[in-house]
């Protein structure tokens, strides 16, 4: 199974790309294509219409990803899960059902949900919707199923461990969140916790969180609101509603970063990477400051921002890029950049200059924001062209931040002002340690490493 995504923007692809740099309104064009209900038994059934091309997809969210991993027996457990379910029927009865309707199929364990999707051709949708019904709601766990996965679970982690891109992700996420925090931050979880997993265990868990209430049922493609509604209402009719799962969770207590944390990754590679990260907005806590941190990606990613000309047209860096990743507990920021080792010392200085440079009142002005606004938008209106792109977008939207969110978002990103995006920075850069991990290949530290580390010991906090 994949791992989650990150922050995916999201607009409508019906909209033009009109250069102009007023708010679109895109509420009003979403209300025209996004219709939403709730069933009796709480499930809220989304569907987004676009019948470009005779495809539909279906995806199943869940709040019950790394987050509910509240102690190091459960860790991973989300994710093995997940891979239960796609095995309950039997060996290759559901791969087998899906072939039947021409479906491709995955799922993905993420920090706070689990997703379950298919896409199919639309002559097949009350199939599809029933097949979806069965694999989540007729789990299997026995011993022997949750050896055979158990194992495949592990396969993942070790790939991931040998996977010189996951290896940086993973090094970075446990030193910015620390130890505990990791824990309700890393789905994959661990060989010890999977070792011990048992079916009641399972069980558990399952019948805590994945209740209808507690879920959505995304719909994308070509395929009618009414149409859509009706053929989920009969599917899940017997669906009970059980207990608020997250009632009763107490939030993930992600412990401040105190002072910088600095690490070098050993790894195969042809580049120097530097990734640097800070604790971010939470969407329950500070939910202004999550649109004003993409407005801020877009004022350093643009191709004509300060820091692209000094950096990349400069000629010491191949790219950089920052992001946030919308999170209901504390969204990382990032910033991630490429060079060679022959530039990897000089890139290091000049890269901890730049950081300095986000946080002063002069880095933008107002046409640089109306920029990165539209900067957003544009990349933002390309998400729903393809409606298995639309339905990961809205289930990770809705999972972190609700529906509302995802509907309101191109406007309340149109409405930041120049001293909302300043706020940011002050509240969650400026000052603030954060994590900074370096990957270098052996051979290429032998070179370059003293150089290096020089450079970086003389970067500061913003």
């Amino acid at each position: 199974m994949r791992t989650s995504p990150g922050r995916q923007l999201i607009g409508v692809a019906c909209v033009l790309m009109s250069t102009a740099s007023t708010a679109y309104a895109q509420r009003t064009q979403l209300d025209s294509m996004v219709r939403d209900t709730t069933l009796e038994n709480g499930l809220q059934v989304i569907v987004v219409r676009n019948a470009t091309i005779p495809f539909v997809t279906l995806e199943m969210v869940f709040k019950a990803g790394a987050f509910v991993q509240q102690v190091p027996e459960y860790a991973g457990l989300p994710h093995l899960i997940e891979h239960m379910l796609f095995r309950s029927d039997g060996e290759g009865a559901f791969a087998q059902e899906a072939d039947e309707i021409d479906a491709q199929w995955n799922g993905t364990t993420g920090t706070e949900s689990v997703r379950y999707f298919l896409t199919f051709p639309a002559k097949h949708f009350a199939k599809g919707v029933e097949l979806l019904n069965k694999l989540v709601r007729k789990p299997d766990f026995t011993e022997l199923g949750i050896e055979r996965e158990r194992r495949v679970v592990q396969g993942e982690l070790e790939r991931r461990a040998s996977d010189p891109d996951l290896l940086l992700m993973t090094e970075a996420d446990i030193l910015l969140w620390g130890d505990q925090g990791f824990i309700t931050k890393n789905p994959g979880g661990n060989i010890l916790a999977l070792n011990a997993a048992t079916p009641a265990r399972l069980d558990e868990l399952y019948r805590k969180f994945y209740v209808p209430n507690n879920a959505a049922l995304v719909i994308a493609g070509d395929v009618g609101a009414s149409t859509a509604f009706a053929v989920a209402a009969k599917a899940f009719k017997g669906w009970k509603r059980g207990d608020d799962p997250l009632a009763s969770l107490k939030p993930s207590q992600i412990a401040p970063l105190t002072g910088m944390k600095k690490k070098i990754v050993s790894a195969e590679v042809k580049d120097v990477t530097f990734l640097v990260r800070w604790q971010g907005p939470s969407v329950r806590q500070n939910v202004a400051s999550t649109y004003a941190a993409d407005v801020f990606a877009g004022l350093v990613n643009q191709r004509i921002s300060s820091t692209q000309r000094r950096l990349v047209d400069g000629g010491l860096l191949d790219d950089v890029s920052f992001s946030y990743e919308t999170r209901n507990n504390v969204g990382p920021i990032q910033l991630i950049a490429r060079t060679s080792a022959e530039r990897a010392a000089a890139a290091a200085s000049a890269l901890g200059e730049e950081l300095l440079e986000f946080t002063k009142p002069d880095y933008f002005d107002a046409d640089d924001l109306g920029l990165a606004k539209k900067w957003q938008r544009v990349s933002a209106h390309y998400r729903l062209e393809r409606s298995a792109s639309a339905s990961s977008s809205i289930a990770e939207f809705w999972s972190s931040a609700g529906l509302g969110y995802f509907m309101d978002y191109s406007d309340r990103l149109d409405a930041q002002s120049a001293a909302d995006v300043r706020r940011f920075t002050t509240e969650y850069l400026s000052g603030k340690p954060m994590a900074i991990i370096v990957r270098v290949s052996p051979e290429a530290w032998t070179k370059i490493g003293v150089p290096l580390q020089r450079s970086i010991a003389t970067w500061r906090i913003p």
